[in-house]
């Protein structure tokens, strides 16, 4: 479950890249993290990290890829009612600039597929190949967010302070 608890800046005149709208999470080659299961939507989810393409369209950053802008609100497979205009009009709705959230969804394991990550409030987020929120620093060199509240055993989600 993505929760808003302070609202920051939400656009959603950005048109989602076609290929995104059904992308592979749950067994994509390079999806190490625990928090994405076999029950997961395909597409993007909720607090994945976006960036706006050569062509113009709203898509999933990688880390590489172009300069992030934001992060995704609702994920383009889940919340079929809010998202039945998104299908339609293929448009999505992009958190930006500011705001406090707690996600489901963001990296439990380093891109070595090995290490596990820890969290500590006040850490310094950025997007992994996959578009989840990490801490790794090796993955991306723009600061998405602030860790706020650490995920436990009560409730699993991180909370994030929005950067960009």
């Amino acid at each position: 479950m993505f929760e808003q608890v302070h609202g920051g800046i939400r656009n959603s005149y950005f048109y989602l890249k076609d290929s995104d709208f059904l992308r592979v999470n749950y067994g994509a080659a390079t999806m190490t993290t625990s928090t994405v299961i076999s029950t997961t939507p395909n597409g993007v989810l909720p607090g994945m990290v976006s960036y706006i393409s050569d062509d113009l369209e709203v898509a999933v950053f990688d880390g590489t890829s172009g300069i992030p802008n934001g992060i995704f609100g609702q994920g383009s497979a889940d919340h079929s009612f809010e998202n039945t205009p998104a299908v339609a009009s293929g448009k999505v709705v992009v958190l930006m600039t500011g705001g406090i959230y707690e996600l489901d969804y963001f990296e439990t394991v380093a891109e070595d597929g090995v290490t596990d990550i820890t969290y500590a409030a006040g850490d310094t987020l950025y997007a992994s190949q996959n578009g989840l929120l990490t801490n790794d620093t090796t993955t991306s060199a723009y600061a998405i967010a602030l860790v706020a509240k650490l995920p436990s055993s009560d409730d699993a989600r991180l909370g994030i302070q929005l950067l960009i």
